[in-house]
């Protein structure tokens, strides 16, 4: 939805200064910095008058969710034609020094530049100032300022097609003011001072005939094909005046198409409200890159309106922040990246690990049966020595009492000292005697009576003693 309100902001601040304040701390550069300050007499009545009036126009709208256009027009904007950059450098230069306030240029038919500026007074910008406090509001959103000259010439241009090489007029006709712009093609070529004659002026259609005529000696045009009207005056009237001066011009007038007025008193037409159509047109179009637009936004306002106000310094931070962040986040990844292949690595070696404790395991198992085959052998070893010498022993029993029918063998005793000891039964006291006396160093232990049934059994104990491998045994007592 577009709404728009016509204001007089002289009329807005009576007791208010707002002039740019210059020569602070001892500098001679001008600052776009502006202060007002409301008296207490009679007078800001009227200032609270204007801003309720103002604040009523928005009633019942989200000023949050709205964006405000301020359009100027001489002559709060300043229009300069420039050649070269000579005529540039002098644009820059006034009596008191540079000029602060923004620039912006408008493309002629010619291929020179038209040099736009706001004359510096910001009561526009004041006033949409007081609008956001009155609201409890730090500031409202302003996207752009736009300059309702350029606004109309660029919507009539890209509404309207012309023949190539017409030269058309764009009349505006207000309450007390009118203005004229020349075509040529599609591109702006001429635009002449703001005209002190409107529609309530006397014989205001006469005047207007003749400051045409003028301004087209003033551009350097012989004729004029088209002659479009818009503005408080569209009357049948004024376009009467107009081919009775220029019979061979096309005279229309222009309303606005596409866009439906939901308010408009009786006295005014559509065409009245072509300017702020126009502005909107050219700020959608510009949003949607489909135009070019000028934008005379001061820069400190689109400052003001950032979420995060910061100088070259913070602008700096934050590109150290996010070269810092792209550091670490680098470095994490390749960190991360390092640690995946040392984890494969640790896999690895714990597999390894595991292999080798059970290459250890089976390697001390094999030790352990290597020192149970060591143990073996040793018994083995013993078994086998003290085996030769126990068939030695027996061999030679078996040889003494097959000789002699009245012994008997009842128990031989080899122990870990090759110590022999022989005990049995005997029926004569005789042969025990003979088998003592046969080995060297043998010690008959005993000799005992036992009867035996009807028997006289003789029962003996002999101890050999330690028999020596490789020694013969069987040698008898000297």
């Amino acid at each position: 939805m577009l709404k728009a309100v016509s204001i007089d902001t002289s009329l807005a601040f009576v007791s208010n200064q707002a002039v740019a304040a210059d020569k602070k701390n001892g500098s001679n550069k001008q600052k776009e910095s502006y202060s007002y300050d409301y008296v207490n007499d009679e007078s800001s009545k009227f200032n609270q008058t204007f801003l309720q009036k103002l604040n009523e126009f928005f009633i019942n709208e989200d000023l949050n969710k709205c964006s405000f256009i301020p359009i100027l027009c001489e002559p709060a904007v300043y229009f300069q034609k420039v050649n070269n950059e000579k005529d540039l450098a002098n644009l820059n230069i006034n009596a008191k020094g540079k000029i602060q306030n923004i620039v912006d240029f408008v493309t002629l038919s010619d291929e020179s530049k038209l040099a736009v500026y706001p004359s510096g007074n910001s009561n526009y910008l004041q006033a949409l100032d007081s609008l956001a406090r009155l609201n409890n509001k730090r500031f409202l959103k302003i996207p752009a300022v736009k300059s309702a000259e350029i606004s109309l010439s660029s919507y009539i241009s890209r509404k309207y097609n012309f023949v190539l090489n017409d030269i058309t007029l764009i009349l505006y006709v207000g309450k007390d003011y009118s203005k004229l712009h020349f075509l040529k093609d599609k591109n702006l070529q001429h635009i002449s001072p703001t005209l002190p004659v409107g529609r309530n002026s006397f014989n205001a259609h006469n005047v207007l005939v003749s400051k045409i005529l003028l301004e087209m000696e003033q551009g350097g045009f012989s004729n004029i094909n088209n002659i479009l009207i818009c503005g408080e005056d569209v009357t049948d009237e004024l376009k009467k005046a107009l081919r009775e001066a220029y019979p061979t011009s096309r005279v229309t007038s222009i309303g606005i198409e596409n866009i439906e007025i939901l308010e408009m008193d009786s006295f005014s037409t559509d065409s009245a409200f072509i300017i702020p159509v126009a502005a909107a047109d050219e700020y959608f179009s510009e949003l949607e890159h489909k135009v070019s637009g000028i934008n005379l936004l001061p820069s400190y306002v689109k400052e003001q309106q950032k979420l995060f106000q910061l100088g070259w310094q913070g602008y700096l931070m934050l590109f150290l922040i996010f070269l810092s962040a792209f550091f670490f986040s680098f470095k994490i990844y390749s960190n991360n990246n390092e640690m995946k292949q040392k984890d494969a690595e640790i896999q690895k070696m714990l597999i390894v690990q595991e292999r080798n404790r059970e290459t250890v395991n089976m390697i001390k198992s094999y030790e352990n049966k290597i020192k149970n085959v060591d143990k073996t052998k040793g018994v083995l070893n013993q078994l086998s020595s003290g085996t030769g010498l126990l068939s030695e022993t027996v061999e030679k029993l078996a040889k003494f009492t097959d000789q002699r029918r009245n012994m008997w063998i009842g128990q031989v005793t080899l122990d870990k000292n090759h110590s022999l000891k022989i005990s049995g039964y005997t029926l004569s006291r005789i042969p025990v005697k003979s088998l003592s006396d046969s080995y060297n160093k043998a010690v008959l232990k005993n000799i005992i009576f036992e009867p035996l049934r009807d028997y006289r059994v003789f029962k003996f104990s002999i101890d050999v003693g330690r028999l020596i491998g490789g020694q013969k045994q069987n040698e008898p007592k000297k």
